[in-house]
Order: C-alpha cells, then sequence, then structure tokens
C-alpha cells in the first residue's frame, strides 16, 4: 500500500459527505465506525475511479486490435 500523507486523509465530517456514505448517513448508520472513517485516505475514492478508467482504455484497445484482426 502507498504511504500518504497525513494532510491527504480525509476529516470524519468531510468523509460522512461523501456519497458512498450518504444512504447510510441518512438511515442514521453510518456505514464504518469514525475511527476507521477518519483514517479513510482521499486516495481509496481516487484509485476506484483511476482502476475503472484503466479498464475502459484497456477494453478500448483490446476491441481496436480485435477490429484490426477482423479488416485484415
Amino acid at each position: 500500500m502507498l504511504a500518504y500523507h497525513p494532510s491527504q486523509r480525509y476529516s470524519t465530517a468531510q468523509a460522512l459527505q461523501h456519497p458512498f456514505m450518504q444512504p447510510w448517513v441518512s438511515a442514521g448508520k453510518p456505514l464504518l465506525p469514525a475511527n476507521v472513517v477518519f483514517t479513510v485516505s482521499r486516495d481509496l475514492f481516487e484509485k476506484y475511479s483511476n482502476t475503472q478508467q484503466k479498464i475502459n482504455s484497456m477494453v478500448a484497445q483490446m476491441d481496436a486490435a480485435e477490429l484490426k484482426q477482423l479488416n485484415n
């Protein structure tokens, strides 16, 4: 796991505002205990987005390669 600077951490209040947390907050049941939420790095949310982008680009590359083979 990559090390991160403490300034990259969300505060509990910021983490509870995140869209992933909203359904549980509105039901009065936070998804994670506050001490866990407090230590969540912003990287956690960015890694998910970056992984999705990588998957999408790899699929596009594979599709392009298959189209080339079909056209030859």
